[in-house]
Formats: C-alpha cells, structure tokens, sequence
C-alpha cells in the first residue's frame, strides 16, 4: 500500500518542483531588466535665470534691545499698596503700574476742605458784617476806621482761603501722583519693587521699554557705512523662531567704539511675538560695489557636502552646478557661478535629485 501512494505522489512532488524553480527564474530576470533599464526619471520644475547688478552683501550678528527705555519712578513718597504688572508684561500707554497707599492723604484732603467750608462761612459772615457797618458809615454813623477794618478783614479771610485752596489743589496732585501710570506703550522689562515696601521720590519702580523702539543693534565697521543706503530694507534671520523677517535700516548710533572703530546700526523689523531683548539676529548687509550676479529662486538652492549648489539640466539629466551666495534677496538670491542668463534651475523636486539622474521637467 505504502508503495502505491509514493508512486501517486512522486509525480506531484515533481510538477511542483519544476514550478517553483520557474518563478523563481521569472522574477531573477525580470529584476535583472529593471535594473539595467535605471529608475524611471524624477519630476522637476525649473526657473529661468537672469543677471543684475546687485551689491555683494555680509552675514552679521545683532541683538535685539529697546531703543528707548523709562526708569519709571514716583514722584511722591509712599507706601507700595498695589503692583499692577509682571516682568515681560505689556502694557498700554496710561495703564496702571503701582498703587501707593493715599490713606493718610485722604484724611488730610478732608481736613483741607472741611476748612475750606469754614473759610467760606466766616467770608459770607464778614462780608455781611461789612456791609451793615458801610451803611452805617453812609448815614455817617460809624467812623471810616471801623469800615475799613471790616474791608481787610474780608480781603484777609479771602486770602486764607485762596492759600488753602492751594494746599488743596496740592493735595489733589499727590494723590494723583500716587498712581504710578506708563508713560507710553511697552514690556515691563524688571520691577523693583513690591507690595508694603516704602519708595521715597526719583526711586526706580520699574524699567519699562518702549514697544515702537524695538530695533535689531548691529555692529559694523566704520568703512561699511559708505555703502549702506539709510531706508533701505535688509533680510534677517531669527534663529530661535527659524523665522526670516524683512527690515529697514533707520540710522546709526549716534557714537562709534573707540577700540573696535565699530559703528552700531539701528535696524526696524516687525518681529514674531516671542522675541525678547538681547535675542541674536541675522542680517545682510551691502559688503561692497554693485556687480553683475546671476539671480535664482531661493528655492533652487540646495545644500551637498556643506557647500551650496544648484541643480540645471542638460541633455535630460540633472547636472549639479556649485555656487557662491553674495546676495540675499527675500525669495531670491544672488550668486556667483558659471551660471548664464537663459539657462535654467530646478526649483521643485531639487531635494531628492543626484547628480546625472534623468529628469523630466513638469508644468
């Protein structure tokens, strides 16, 4: 019996042989003719290039810092009641910093005009009491001496209470001045003092800078200033957002380094939300005279083996041509390179691309 299934099943166990071998070849040959056909070519999209004359420019490093910064202090001594802001905070122009504690100086405001009130009685008394002795002093039956002392003792009650009027309208001030307000729109940069400590007259009570005067500082040697262009806008780069900001060059400072023959220029950009003072920045500035440079998209540049590159395509296969960055340009850059006007770069598709790979360029 065991005979006659072995002679069933040989035959089988054959076919099934011969089977797998035969795929096996199959797939063998089929890869064998995809590799020697390549893989199929890479989409690209390019862009023309042309020439300018730009200005060659330089990689510098800034910071950032508050042009114009208050010591906000009190101009009244006092007792800190209330602190109204934190460090980082900002504020409006005219919104509450400090409190200082006005009891005391509310009681005396009250005392003052309760005076007032009196001063104002015995003044309508007095001129009452004048009047009466003038009528008499008309009908000459009382002495030109008796009118005029009642004259002066109305211009002396009016005197009195002009003078305290003053203190009043003094009173008012300090109690004003208790509320300690920003001078203009800004970040509260430190606060130096806290609820229960006593502040006397010119002491710091906060650094406040000033929001509009937020500019990127600079450092450029003195030779540079000829060849930078007040107003112009310059590129800059805000490493810690990895955020590229347009600015425009306001001015310099007013004094340069006496050592370094530095001068500091004075940058204004709209900066992210975030960015706080002494933060690094970027910037390209003009380094030299106009010169004729090729001008690529900014999204043709690729970096390979830490030098800059562009990919153009020739004869249907992309060819890797290097290059040197002098202009920044926004979303364009200017470049130095065997590059001619006319000749195209990849703009789309250049990350995954390799040298002599076979290209085909899309719409």
């Amino acid at each position: 019996m065991r005979r006659i299934i072995e002679l069933i099943y040989r035959p089988y166990l054959f076919r099934m042989v011969i089977g797998v071998l035969f795929c096996v070849l199959c797939i063998g040959t089929g890869m064998n003719n995809a590799l020697a056909q390549g893989p199929p070519p890479a989409k690209v999209r390019v862009a023309s290039i042309v020439q300018e004359e730009i200005a060659p420019q330089q990689e510098l490093l800034g910071t950032f810092a508050f042009d114009r910064v208050s010591e906000v202090s009190s101009e009244v001594a006092g007792l800190v009641e209330q602190v109204m802001v934190a460090e980082g905070q900002t504020v409006a122009a005219g919104d509450v910093l400090l409190k200082l504690d006005t009891e005391l100086l509310y009681q005396e405001i009250r005392h003052t005009r309760i005076r007032m009130k009196q001063l104002t009685l015995r003044i309508d008394h007095a001129r009452k009491e004048m009047g009466r002795i003038k009528r008499l002093f008309d009908q000459s039956v009382t002495s030109e001496q008796a009118y005029d002392q009642a004259l002066v003792n109305v211009l002396d009650l009016e005197q009195e209470r002009a003078g305290v009027d003053a203190v009043l309208q003094k009173l008012l001030i300090q109690q004003g001045r208790s509320v300690i307000k920003a001078p203009f729109a800004g970040v509260v940069l430190s606060r130096d003092a806290e609820a229960g400590s006593w502040v006397q007259p010119g002491k710091t009570l906060c650094r406040l800078g000033a929001s509009r005067d937020f500019l990127l500082r600079v450092p450029v040697a003195e030779t540079m200033l000829s060849l930078i262009e007040m107003g112009s806008q310059v590129q800059i780069m805000i490493p810690a957002f990895d955020r590229e900001v347009t600015g425009t060059l306001m001015g310099v400072a007013s004094m340069a380094d006496l050592r370094t023959k530095q001068v500091t220029l004075k940058i204004k950009a709209d900066v992210p939300a975030g960015v706080l003072e002494n933060m690094s920045a970027m910037v390209h500035v003009p380094a030299g005279p106009e010169q004729l440079l090729s001008i690529v998209p900014r999204a043709a540049l690729i970096k390979f083996q830490g030098g800059d590159f562009v990919y153009t395509i020739e004869e249907h296969k992309a060819v890797i041509i290097p290059v040197q960055v002098l202009a920044w340009l926004g979303d364009r850059l200017g470049v130095q390179s065997p590059l001619q006007p006319g000749q195209f770069v990849v703009v789309e598709g250049n990350e995954r691309l390799r040298p002599d790979q076979s290209v085909v360029v899309g719409d």
